[in-house]
């Protein structure tokens, strides 16, 4: 998987599609390190990433950048979604079925 070219154009360009796979790993680290991160992996799964004031974890590096964006988007409202976001969320999951 990974960053893969589509046949599709789009206004004269091709798009691109990105993925979560081994090969956006070291780029997701560098992002978190360029943004003041210090990353570690804990115990045998899992990674922390950590600057002042700020202590996130996730599963891999790439669940640590989705985090690190939304707390710099949202602040302290990173893990409270709206009513209207739960409903978008829910209609989605929904609509894979």
């Amino acid at each position: 998987m990974g960053q893969h070219r589509e046949s599709t154009v789009e206004k004269g360009r091709e798009s691109v599609r990105l993925d979560a796979a081994a090969n956006t790993l070291a780029p997701a680290l560098a992002e978190l390190r360029h943004m003041g991160f210090t990353v570690r992996k804990q115990g045998d799964s899992g990674y922390l990433a950590e600057r002042p004031g700020l202590v996130l974890g996730g599963d891999d590096v790439l669940q640590l950048l989705a985090l690190a964006v939304l707390s710099e988007r949202r602040g302290d409202a990173a893990c409270r979604p709206s009513d209207a976001e739960i409903e978008n969320l829910l209609a989605l999951e929904k609509s894979a079925c």
